[in-house]
């Protein structure tokens, strides 16, 4: 064997910061310093914020995007070293120098699959194997060459026996030799990556299983929802990644099958007119014509297929996590009650919620699909009345959620709560019910049943959508495109890391938030949360410095978590907060605790106020900015005034209505204000008060970038009352 020792990650020719030079278009110094915080273990928001003189000033974006770059590489790297072991053990002589140094040089999974894919236990033994034991090799070399050799000479009368069987294997050998020839391989890499003028399509059709179901087939209605996909064909350079979603998702449910077709591939074969001896070009044009058709295409086919798959998939994630992170920076409603409806067409579960959360009432009351039935409308007069008018509704948004709308757009209308501003909104049910039978939320409601908890959740959505929504799996959460069409695995990684992230750009209230928004704090992991919390019942926490006698917090962690962990003045410490014996500790508040600024950044801080002649408290007072903004600071000290300066950005709460409107009263060319909803590859789902959110297609959008939470004036373009659709336009 040509190698006895196992290779490490030294053997790739590259190292990492150079491949995230190039994948992120950063210089490869800024890549360098990035990649040693990443190596150190700091995590996306610590970086973005408090890193910003290392990173040369990256956004947020840059940031997570040379994370996730990072990430691949450093995965990158093992596969290759994986890949070099492996083949190390099974090849020999020149071929093994060639496929480790191919490898050395492999770049993504692509560069790695070509490579090891040449030197695949075969299932069968090829006819190019085959002439290898017959002792062919060398001719179909020679001929590969441009040398002259003697045919008929080969023939032995065994198995070799006429001129007819000798060109065949030769054919097999020297197409073999055509297909692995590295300008072949190169060729084909880059053919799979679409860097080509090749006409490449995207079909698909009908399955063969699907052309055989009847009306009445258990399946057979599938074949409606993929209709559009059954003689569907674009160009591949124009698909969009939700098309080739569906169309995965039709193959999935074998429905759909679909193809990559490419039309007149020669034409960038490299090796089309290589030299060979005239008295081989027919031959030589025969071979290449087999090697074409049976490998060069299918191989180009297939990598293309492969590229699409792995861009939508990755767009649907990134979806899906942007959503994330705009529903955990949503506004929470304040000083408010809430009466949240989890409805359905025999029972409506009903809850009603302090402006703190606190269940102060509860009921699974009879709904008649139209109607309250006398109880459960008693109950909700009465509950309006201790609110007073600082009242809303949340309202699910699954079965019988339009009817329970239109019956509370009823009663508002006929005065029945009493005089009052009195509004819903349509809360989103995804994850509740996972929720309600999880351990968390029988710990929470010992003595509620897993209904009621979810009508509790739906509520707490609109008062603290941030610490609600993180006790539940990101992936139940419903925010994204096709999520059920991409690797389970690698969403739930990148969710999970969003959520950590926008937890943390976010911060928490130390003293009060819970052991789920702890957790996800950078540099904390549930034993550490549990640590801070221990410590907060034994007296509150009154500075951010006293983290560090928590076990188990090392200096690294609490570097990490001090800047998202906000210690409000003892006065606001515990405003709103249900009354708790506690020990009095003697503590010197710190004020600088109550905002982002790091505390290795304090003395920095105090000195940029002292000379703006600025107090903390007065910091966003537009004067005040004036001053601070006007100073002549080094890049280090404009950090700092920057994070003083910063205020926290939110998405708006969700819309708020009287009624809803049924798509048949709607207008073709009526202007209304709507809220984003979601954001797809396709365009945004718009939530307008009606029964159904429209959608802005991204065709009707122009170049306007959109968020969860945003308003928008639209104007109806479309309806469909038939197929519950509603389209809209830009207003």
């Amino acid at each position: 064997m040509a190698h006895n020792t196992s290779l490490d990650v030294s053997f790739i020719e590259w190292a990492p910061d150079e491949l995230l030079s190039q994948q992120c278009n950063i210089s490869e110094d800024k890549a360098k310093r990035v990649c040693k915080l990443f190596d150190e273990g700091y995590e996306v928001a610590f970086v973005a914020r408090y890193r910003v003189a290392q990173t040369g000033n990256m956004t947020t974006d840059e940031v997570r995007r040379a994370h996730e770059s990072y990430k691949d590489i450093k995965v990158l790297e093992q596969k290759i070293v994986k890949a070099a072991n492996t083949l190390s053990q099974k090849v020999e002589g020149p071929e093994l120098v060639d496929a480790l140094k191919g490898l050395q040089q492999a770049r993504d999974n692509e560069d790695i699959l070509v490579i090891t894919q040449q030197f695949a236990a075969e299932k069968r033994v090829t006819k190019a194997a085959k002439a290898r034991e017959l002792g062919l090799a060398e001719a179909a070399q020679a001929i590969f060459q441009g040398k002259a050799v003697r045919v008929r000479e080969l023939i032995n009368g065994a198995e070799l026996s006429d001129l007819k069987t000798v060109e065949t294997y030769l054919k097999h050998l020297l197409a073999d030799l055509i297909n692995k020839h590295p300008e072949t391989l190169a060729m084909v890499r880059k053919i799979g990556q679409l860097d080509t003028r090749l006409f490449v399509s995207v079909v698909g059709e009908l399955s063969a299983k699907a052309k055989k179901l009847k009306p009445g087939d258990p399946n057979h209605d599938q074949i409606k929802h993929f209709e559009r996909y059954i003689n569907f064909t674009r160009n591949a350079h124009q698909v969009e990644n939700c098309q080739i979603l569906a169309l995965e998702r039709g193959a999935e449910r074998e429905i759909v099958s679909w193809k990559v077709q490419i039309k007149d591939a020669e034409r960038e074969h490299p090796l089309k007119r290589h030299p060979v001896h005239p008295s081989h070009l027919q031959f030589y044009q025969t071979s290449f014509a087999h090697a074409l058709d049976q490998s060069f295409v299918p191989k180009c086919q297939r990598a293309i297929a492969r590229f699409l798959t792995s861009r939508a998939e990755q767009a649907a994630i990134e979806c899906f996590a942007r959503n994330l992170r705009q529903l955990f920076s949503q506004q929470p409603l304040s000083d408010l009650h809430i009466i949240a409806l989890d409805p359905g067409y025999k029972t409506c579960k009903m809850a009603f919620l302090s402006p703190l959360g606190e269940v102060l009432g509860h009921l699974e009351s009879r709904f008649g699909g139209q109607r309250f039935f006398p109880e459960g409308l008693a109950h909700l007069k009465n509950w309006c009345k201790e609110a007073g008018s600082r009242c809303i509704f949340a309202v699910g948004d699954g079965t019988a959620s339009r009817e329970t709308q239109v019956e509370l757009g009823r009663l508002f209308n006929e005065k029945a709560f009493g005089p009052g501003d009195w509004k819903f909104c349509v809360v989103s049910e995804s994850g509740a019910s996972k929720y309600s039978v999880t351990p968390l939320a029988e710990a929470e409601f010992p003595d509620l049943p897993p209904t009621t908890r979810s009508a509790i959740s739906l509520g707490r959505r609109l008062l603290d959508p941030m610490g609600e929504y993180v006790k539940i799996e990101p992936q139940h959460l419903g925010m994204g495109m096709y999520q059920h069409s991409v690797p389970e695995k690698k969403l739930s990684t990148k969710l999970t890391e969003t959520v950590r992230e926008a937890v943390s750009m976010r911060g928490v209230n130390v003293n009060t938030a819970s052991l789920q928004l702890l957790q996800q704090v950078c540099g904390l992991n549930k034993t550490t949360a549990a640590g801070i919390i221990k410590m907060r019942e034994i007296a509150p926490i009154k500075r951010r410095a006293d983290l560090q006698k928590i076990k188990g917090l090392g200096a690294k962690s609490y570097e990490q978590c001090a800047g998202f962990l906000i210690v409000l003045p003892p006065d606001q410490a515990e405003a709103g907060e249900p009354a708790k014996k506690r020990k009095k500790v003697e503590a010197t508040y710190e004020p600088l605790d109550a905002t982002i600024v790091h505390p290795t950044q304090y003395e920095e801080a105090k000195r940029i106020l002292d000379k703006a002649g600025v107090e903390l408290e007065q910091r966003h007072q537009q004067e005040a900015v004036k001053k601070l903004t006007k100073l002549n600071l080094t890049p280090d000290e404009s950090v700092v005034r920057d994070l003083l300066l910063a205020e926290e950005k939110l998405v708006p709460a969700p819309l708020l209505q009287t009624q809803i409107r049924n798509i048949g009263s709607l207008k073709v060319g009526e202007r209304l204000s709507g809220r984003v909803q979601n954001t797809t590859d396709f365009g945004v789902f718009v939530d307008i008060g009606a029964e159904k959110s429209g959608l802005l297609h991204r065709s009707k959008a122009g170049q306007q970038v959109f968020e969860v939470g945003q308003v928008v004036n639209v104007c109806i373009d479309q309806t469909d009352a038939a197929r519950q659709r509603i389209g809209l336009r830009l207003a």
